[in-house]
């Protein structure tokens, strides 16, 4: 719920929805030009899929319609949720955490 509220109060502060906030305040400065959270302006066919099939009880264990809303479904991939929406390139992740103070 953190990540929820943290996503809402940067939207309130900022006047932006979530995913322009990320592309304005995360995205851009660290030079990550192949990372959007959702999809942003990507297509779905340009992302790695993000479960193996039937990897989890929850896509359907090999139910053929378990494509239509499993985590690779593409409400799913478009989403965006702030708590883990984000794709991005290898190279775009290694800046990311280049960045992130260590502890």
């Amino acid at each position: 719920m953190a990540i929820l509220l943290a996503a809402e109060v940067a939207r309130r502060i900022s006047g932006t929805e979530f995913p322009a906030f990320m592309e304005q305040a995360v995205f851009r400065p660290l030079e990550m030009k192949h990372s959007a959270l959702g999809l942003g302006r990507f297509p779905l066919a340009a992302t790695m899929r993000c479960q193996a099939e039937n990897a989890a009880p929850e896509s359907g264990a090999g139910d053929p319609t378990a494509r239509e809303w499993d985590w690779n479904s593409p409400y799913w991939r478009r989403l965006g949720a702030p708590w883990g929406g984000v794709h991005a390139s290898a190279l775009d992740l290694a800046r990311f955490l280049r960045r992130v103070p260590s502890s």
